[in-house]
């Protein structure tokens, strides 16, 4: 095998969207056919990143979308893909690749970037939401959700306190107006803060190796106000059950929330413009929400306690404890979720009556109990009597860290991540406020977006005849966010001298290639074995050489492919083994031979 060379060899060079299945047994995205290209013969890879509103919030069977983030599948990521031939302009078909994960900020957009399984032409980006630390202020002026004093050992059967939030909206003593302050210097006057973070993520995206050179677009949205700015429910509270206090949803409140998130959304706004760049629009999806915001004139307090989609209220509430038992003289009342629907949309509201109690109720230690729960955990139970009628009473059972019965929820989940998906969920849209927003997003990209012509660069001579294509697998360590580090994989494509391979980087005027991170790799424990005799590529590899799009394309990893060129021949050309393919081992390269590894794999020559 070669010898380490230096670093100083590394810099940029073929852009590559390293989204091959490795090895065979793992999912492959793409297997096509060694086909005549043509522009439209090419797919168009586009992608969603993001935070939560990006990804939206899964909460049960049927709307998650893979697993992992939380990702809803009916965000309005998936519905702009679902209306793809009403924007696609004769593009070939689709590969969508939804990247947003809830939780993360501007400074996670490189990772999403990273993981991505191609290099994107479209990317819409919706984040800054979790960097302005919005959600602590919403708890502390609307649900009060949190206990204090919550006991190390249940066994002490010690009741917990809710926390006392201090007074409400406007006295500057309480957390309300203290989070609303703080939010303001968060963001800055006028989302400057933002503004500056968002311009940074924009600097980011235009060099990651993932978009670089690829004359891709970036859609940078905002997000929508919450509120609808009338009196009618300046007496209404979303106070949790047992919150200590009942904070009233008092009109300047709401608009003083309102001009936060617009105040956001003018940040996020002139970072696209700051740029003054035709590839880097702000779209303004803020006017899907009208007249399902809460608080609508019509709307009553019940259609804003929306644990189901009602239609009325498209951003999600709080939602109420799991279990409601409702006891009469003559009866009693069950509300609870249902276990034999697929559709956890399709979960039944609570009456008028319990909600009216949720609403009005307040206790003390003689109300509450603590119970063993069947999966071995503790429970509140609370046991409230109306107005002193011992005839008619409300029972409640809800952990304390959710205020929901996180049992009955998983029962009722894809993932264990899906029980807290009915607390993340609580702000985000709903699949009506998703479907506007993807609407917005297609109205926009029909009339403003153009698929590239990807028959541009070609050389009219033909590729130069002492150049060559080098594929290689890389090996890179990755530094993970709780400190641990992990080894990704990527195929690296490398413009090199015919008849070379190009290891670390050798016979490559433009020094080593910019590469992603392969979208499927087997599990940890395999992958030392990756680089000792690599299989090849399976699947579709783009890229440009010497400014000529090309396509590598392979049917599976049993045979070296064959490359695409728009200035090749129609049936392209005959990839080869690199000698060193089944030479056992890999070089070291980088400082000190200890950033990353190579193994050659395939040489294309012409």
């Amino acid at each position: 095998m070669s010898l380490p060379i230096s670093a100083a060899l590394l810099g940029l060079a073929l852009h590559i969207p390293s989204a091959l299945s490795y090895p065979s047994n793992f999912r492959n995205p793409i297997q096509p056919d060694a086909r005549d290209l043509q522009p439209d013969d090419w797919t168009l890879p586009w992608a969603v990143i993001g935070d939560s509103w990006g990804s939206g919030v899964s909460y049960g069977i049927g709307n998650n979308w893979d697993g992992q983030c939380h990702r809803y599948k009916y965000a309005w990521g998936p519905m702009i893909s679902s209306h793809y031939s009403d924007w696609s302009k004769g593009r070939g078909d689709q590969e969508f690749m939804f990247g947003a994960c809830s939780g993360h900020r501007l400074g996670m957009m490189w990772n999403e970037l990273d993981h991505l399984p191609r290099r994107p032409e479209l990317v819409i980006m919706e984040a800054g939401g979790n960097d302005a630390e919005f959600y602590p202020m919403a708890d502390a002026c609307l649900f009060n959700s949190e206990w204090d004093n919550i006991p190390e050992n249940w066994n002490d059967l010690k009741l917990p306190k809710p926390k006392d939030y201090g007074p409400e909206y406007p006295d500057p003593s309480g957390e309300c107006q203290k989070g609303l302050k703080q939010v303001q210097d968060t963001i800055g006057q006028g989302g400057s803060n933002i503004k500056a973070k968002v311009i940074d993520t924009i600097n980011m995206w235009r060099g990651h190796s993932k978009t670089q050179n690829m004359d891709a677009t970036l859609i940078v949205i905002g997000y929508a106000r919450f509120w609808a700015e009338n009196t009618e429910c300046d007496n209404w509270t979303f106070a949790l059950p047992w919150a200590a206090n009942k904070p009233k949803l008092h009109l300047q409140m709401r608009k003083d929330m309102n001009n936060l998130i617009d105040q956001v959304n003018q940040g996020i706004k002139e970072a696209a413009e700051f740029f003054n760049d035709p590839k880097i629009q702000y779209v303004d999806i803020n006017p899907a929400l009208d007249n399902h915001r809460f608080c609508e004139s019509g709307h009553d307090l019940q259609d804003q306690l929306n644990f189901i989609d009602n239609g009325k209220v498209w951003i999600w509430n709080r939602p109420l404890p799991t279990y409601a038992t409702l006891k009469k003289a003559a009866g009693s009342t069950v509300y609870k979720l249902k276990e034999d629907t697929e559709e956890t949309d399709n979960f039944p509201q609570p009456d008028a009556e319990i909600n009216e109690l949720l609403g009005d109720m307040s206790f003390d230690d003689n109300d509450l109990s603590v119970i063993n729960a069947a999966d071995g955990t503790k429970k509140i139970k609370v046991v409230l009597d109306k107005n002193g009628n011992k005839d008619t009473t409300l029972e409640l059972e809800f952990d304390v860290d959710t205020g929901l019965d996180r049992e009955a929820i998983a029962k009722r989940s894809d993932s264990n991540s899906d029980a807290e998906g009915f607390i993340a969920r609580t702000l985000h849209p709903t699949r009506g406020a998703n479907d506007a927003m993807a609407n917005i997003l297609v109205d926009w990209i029909k009339k403003n977006w153009t698929p590239n012509d990807l028959s541009k660069g070609k050389h009219e001579g033909g590729l130069p005849k002492d150049r060559a294509l080098s594929i290689i697998l890389q090996s890179q360590q990755r530094l993970n966010d709780d400190g641990t580090r992990d080894v990704d994989y990527s195929w690296a494509l490398y413009n090199t001298k015919k008849g070379q391979s190009a290891v670390c980087g050798q016979f490559n005027p433009n020094g080593a290639d910019i590469h992603g991170i392969l979208a499927d790799q087997p599990p940890i424990a395999e992958r030392s074995k990756l680089l000792q005799i690599p299989p090849f590529p399976s699947g579709t590899l783009r890229f440009q050489f010497d400014g000529e799009w090309c396509q590598y394309k392979s049917r599976d990893d049993q045979n070296p492919g064959r490359l695409f060129c728009f200035s090749l021949p129609d049936e392209g050309i005959a990839c080869e083994a690199d000698p060193k393919k089944n030479e056992e081992g890999s070089t070291p390269c980088g400082p000190d031979g200890n950033t990353f590894d190579h193994h050659e794999v395939v040489m294309c020559n012409w």
